[in-house]
């Protein structure tokens, strides 16, 4: 689980394809059961930024009466809150604009559109309803194919109409999610986190522990944020992770209702130290929404929940710090750490233990940091190096130390170059649980002893 910076625009790879063409912000209402309003018909044009297949993309489309469609499936980047599609209607001043950019794309689209322009991937294209001899006709192309001046200007007209995604519009399709909360319990953390319905018709989702975490960046439920300070992060993904209250939700599916809301509730132990203090935690979603009565198809959406708002926590405690907090820890760490080939570069700081397909594993765990190279193993013996434990705590104490780790130990003896191996007193084979004392012994050269961790 990486650091994500949840109090600016993530990088922190999720997107819904409400829009695949501009074609679809003309089509949409078209393809309600129930109208809210009276569907905008009659001449218009449109522009999308696609974003690829896999993602999202984002469109404007406007008709000369001055109704503007707005259309967001990617935010992740801008400060909009959730995703959706809008209704407004623009000044007397843009109105002209309109007009003037309309008649301009009627004559490049029939005559002038450049057949060897070199398209940019994924792009941005544009749609556009002319009338011809009393008949509407209709054009699609993408903006390279236009004059550069009339393609700056198209451009320039849509970033300003999507600023008006939600101020003094009404919203078609609006989907919002937020961190409900986030509580200390059983050496771990309950998290609860909502998706809010605000639009006219009833949304369709998976259930989070239904969504598939090889979907990447396009597939996200994360909850993270930072310290007021900003000097520590932390966040933790919950795609596919088990549903607390799944007796609420117990088909593959959820719909919510217009207006509503759903609510899940998640177990989860991170596998990030947090440092006493308090965070202010924001949400990422990246997935498939379904509106059965407003979009024909499913759409990949990507957002963030207000930053304004964030959630906000309070650890009196660094965690881990109890010895059930760090058995938690470490355990499930353990299983999303890679396992490294011999000399492979060390991704993750930890203590590994060298391991074998055939099943032995090694007595004690080796040091390895991050950035340098795994050593070379002994390939008749051994095949990779396992995570097992974080460096925070020693796997090596002198007698009468504090125990800085729950698990078996074994004392052993420092031996003189060249012998290149300690040796191992078996018979001093022990249980000790963190913060206890280790046996002190009455014996010649203690300076040389010294008790290993084996193993929790």
């Amino acid at each position: 689980m990486s650091n994500h910076n949840f109090s600016l625009p993530l990088n922190f790879k999720l997107r819904l394809r409400i829009l695949t063409t501009t074609v679809f912000l003309i089509l949409i209402m078209q393809n309600l059961h129930a109208q809210p309003a009276p569907y905008p018909r009659g001449p218009g044009f449109g522009v999308t930024t696609l974003s690829g297949t896999q993602n999202g993309s984002n469109g404007v489309g406007v008709w000369m009466d001055g109704t503007v469609q707005i259309g967001l499936s990617d935010t992740i980047i801008s400060d909009v809150v959730g995703i959706g599609v809008t209704r407004t209607q623009i000044s007397r001043d843009d109105l002209l604009e309109v007009r003037n950019l309309h008649t301009e794309l009627c004559l490049g689209a029939k005559k002038n559109l450049n057949p060897n322009a070199i398209l940019t991937e994924p792009g941005t294209q544009f749609t556009v309803r002319c009338v011809e001899d009393g008949k509407e006709i209709a054009y699609t192309g993408r903006t390279e194919q236009l004059t550069d001046e009339l393609s700056q200007r198209l451009h320039s007209f849509s970033a300003r109409m999507r600023q008006n995604f939600d101020r003094d519009s009404r919203a078609l399709v609006k989907l919002d999610a937020r961190v409900e909360g986030i509580e200390k319990k059983d050496n771990g953390l309950l998290v609860s986190v909502t998706f809010i319905n605000s639009g006219q018709f009833p949304l369709k989702i998976k259930t989070p522990d239904q969504w598939d975490p090889s979907g990447g960046w396009s597939t996200q439920l994360t909850v993270g944020g930072s310290d007021i300070e900003k000097n520590h992060g932390w966040s933790v993904d919950l795609v596919g992770v088990p549903i607390i209250n799944k007796a609420e939700y117990p088909e593959e599916f959820v719909t919510i209702a217009a207006p509503g809301r759903a609510s899940f509730k998640f177990l989860v132990v991170p596998t990030q130290k947090i440092n006493r203090g308090i965070y202010l935690m924001n949400l990422m979603v990246g997935t498939s929404i379904t509106a059965d009565e407003a979009i024909a198809r499913r759409g990949k959406v990507l957002f963030h929940s207000d930053y304004k708002n964030p959630y906000r926590i309070t650890f009196d405690r660094d965690y881990p710090s109890t010895p059930e907090e760090w058995k938690a820890f470490e355990a499930r760490k353990a299983k999303q750490v890679s396992a490294l080939p011999s000399g492979a570069m060390v991704a993750d700081s930890g203590y590994y233990r060298m391991v074998s397909v055939f099943g032995p594993r090694s007595q004690f765990v080796t040091k390895l940091e991050a950035g340098k190279a795994a050593p070379k193993l002994d390939v008749n013996t051994w095949d990779k190096w396992e995570w097992e434990a974080d460096l925070a705590r020693a796997t090596i104490c002198k007698p009468a130390d504090a125990c800085t780790r729950d698990g078996t130990w074994v004392l052993r003896r420092m031996e003189y170059v060249p012998k290149l191996t300690d040796e191992t007193i078996a018979s001093y084979t022990r249980r000790v649980r963190m913060g206890e004392a280790f046996p002190t012994l009455n014996v010649a050269e203690t300076s040389k002893l010294y008790w290993e961790w084996l193993g929790a």
